[in-house]
């Protein structure tokens, strides 16, 4: 689920670290289809924050056969106004984090999440492809004929782009989560010390100037709205975090 999209940008911050992405590069240096007209605008850092101007969905499954269909989709999107103007959330800006991470690192998503993220942090219990096994543990997110759904992505889009994608795809426990969660707030440090530098994940949890609430991968409280926000009213605003659909 949108677990997810945390861990997409989590990928993208030790990439950051590493000097391999630009944070305010244009998103066609890495991924040179993604280019023309508004597109040569839109950085990394608007993915990340959701100012790219981009729609908030597509449904790339009802015309895509393949993951490669999917791609090519998603590379014939426009920003529907100005890139880095106004914060509106889009799937599709972590759907081309999640190809920005495949081209930079030169592997899967899935693999270069799994070696560079899961396993430096200890998190055993979670993945993309649960096994059989493992699927009968995990807790039904839709029903399909009558049939509880276990262990399968419940976004179509990600389905078609082979369950692992940079917005949806992962599957984690309770206990996993609460691990993953210490990372971002103990400044990037992981169960073997200093993970990501403190400086690095401080620039991931700071607004930017057109962002509003959003931080770069997670989103915050607004407390001064007439309607709460999803993140109700006793909150600090000091937290942060990412809804979810499953």
């Amino acid at each position: 689920g949108s677990t997810s999209k945390s861990v997409t940008a989590l990928a993208v911050m030790q990439l950051v670290e590493g000097g391999q992405i630009d944070l305010d590069a244009p998103v066609r240096r890495y991924l040179p289809r993604f280019s023309g007209g508004l597109k040569n605008r839109v950085t990394v850092r608007m993915l990340l924050d959701h100012t790219s101007g981009l729609r908030s969905y597509a449904p790339f499954f009802k015309r895509a056969r393949s993951r490669a269909q999917a791609i090519e989709l998603l590379y014939t999107e426009r920003p529907t106004r100005r890139p880095g103007d106004l914060p509106v959330y889009s799937d599709l800006n972590a759907m081309l984090l999640g190809l920005v991470v495949e081209a930079v690192s030169g592997m899967p998503l899935d693999r270069f999440v799994t070696r560079e993220v899961f396993e430096p942090l200890e998190l055993g219990q979670t993945m993309y492809h649960p096994s059989p096994a493992l699927r009968r543990r995990t807790v039904p997110s839709a029903v399909w004929r009558g049939q509880p759904v276990q262990g399968q992505v419940n976004d179509p889009n990600a389905a078609v782009m082979g369950g692992a994608a940079g917005h949806a795809g992962i599957f984690s426990t309770g206990l996993d989560l609460a691990r993953y969660a210490q990372v971002w707030l103990r400044g990037g440090t992981g169960p073997n010390g200093q993970w990501v530098s403190a400086t690095t994940t401080r620039r991931f949890l700071t607004r930017g100037a057109n962002s509003g609430p959003r931080l770069l991968g997670w989103d915050t409280p607004e407390l001064n709205l007439a309607e709460p926000s999803l993140f109700g009213t006793l909150i600090s605003d000091a937290a942060y975090g990412h809804t979810g659909f499953t």
